[in-house]
Protein backbone atom coordinates (compact mmCIF):
# COMPACT_ATOMS: atom_id res chain seq x y z
CA UNK A 1 0.00 0.00 0.00
CA UNK A 2 1.15 3.16 -1.15
CA UNK A 3 1.43 6.79 1.40
CA UNK A 4 -1.85 7.76 -0.71
CA UNK A 5 -4.07 4.75 -0.01
CA UNK A 6 -2.62 5.07 3.66
CA UNK A 7 -3.97 8.29 3.89
CA UNK A 8 -7.01 7.78 2.10
CA UNK A 9 -7.67 5.09 4.90
CA UNK A 10 -6.78 6.75 7.92
CA UNK A 11 -9.31 9.94 6.39
CA UNK A 12 -12.14 6.80 6.19
CA UNK A 13 -11.24 5.68 9.60
CA UNK A 14 -11.33 9.25 10.96
CA UNK A 15 -14.98 10.16 9.23
CA UNK A 16 -17.05 6.36 9.22
CA UNK A 17 -19.05 6.98 12.25
CA UNK A 18 -20.53 10.39 11.67
CA UNK A 19 -19.93 13.87 10.29
CA UNK A 20 -16.82 15.42 11.29
CA UNK A 21 -15.00 18.79 10.84
CA UNK A 22 -11.80 18.96 8.54
CA UNK A 23 -9.88 20.87 11.11
CA UNK A 24 -11.46 19.84 14.91
CA UNK A 25 -11.45 15.98 14.26
CA UNK A 26 -10.14 14.57 11.05
CA UNK A 27 -6.53 16.61 10.93
CA UNK A 28 -6.09 15.90 14.36
CA UNK A 29 -6.65 12.05 14.22
CA UNK A 30 -5.10 11.57 10.91
CA UNK A 31 -1.86 13.05 11.93
CA UNK A 32 -2.06 11.59 15.35
CA UNK A 33 -2.19 8.09 13.41
CA UNK A 34 0.46 8.85 10.88
CA UNK A 35 2.89 9.64 13.32
CA UNK A 36 2.84 6.08 14.65
CA UNK A 37 3.80 4.91 11.12
CA UNK A 38 6.22 7.97 10.71
CA UNK A 39 4.37 9.60 8.76
CA UNK A 40 4.08 13.43 8.50
CA UNK A 41 0.29 14.16 7.32
CA UNK A 42 -0.13 17.84 6.29
CA UNK A 43 -3.77 19.31 6.03
CA UNK A 44 -3.14 19.82 2.32
CA UNK A 45 -3.10 16.05 1.86
CA UNK A 46 -6.52 15.52 3.74
CA UNK A 47 -8.25 18.00 1.90
CA UNK A 48 -6.76 16.27 -1.26
CA UNK A 49 -7.35 12.78 -0.03
CA UNK A 50 -11.09 14.10 0.88
CA UNK A 51 -11.47 15.52 -2.65
CA UNK A 52 -10.84 12.25 -4.46
CA UNK A 53 -12.98 10.08 -1.69
CA UNK A 54 -15.68 12.22 -2.58
CA UNK A 55 -15.35 11.96 -6.59
CA UNK A 56 -14.98 7.65 -5.63
CA UNK A 57 -18.37 8.13 -3.99
CA UNK A 58 -16.95 6.81 -0.65
CA UNK A 59 -17.29 9.88 0.93
CA UNK A 60 -19.75 12.97 1.44
CA UNK A 61 -19.33 16.26 1.85
CA UNK A 62 -21.71 17.97 3.92
CA UNK A 63 -22.12 21.86 5.47
CA UNK A 64 -22.96 21.62 8.41
CA UNK A 65 -23.03 24.91 10.25
CA UNK A 66 -25.33 27.25 8.55
CA UNK A 67 -28.84 28.94 9.62
CA UNK A 68 -30.47 26.09 7.81
CA UNK A 69 -30.32 22.35 7.59
CA UNK A 70 -27.47 20.10 6.85
CA UNK A 71 -27.17 19.74 3.11
CA UNK A 72 -25.23 17.86 1.08
CA UNK A 73 -22.38 20.02 -0.93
Amino acid sequence: MNRSELVRRMILNAICDEHKSVDQVVLREVTKDGTKLGLTVERSDIVDALAELIEDGLATAYLLFSTEPAKES
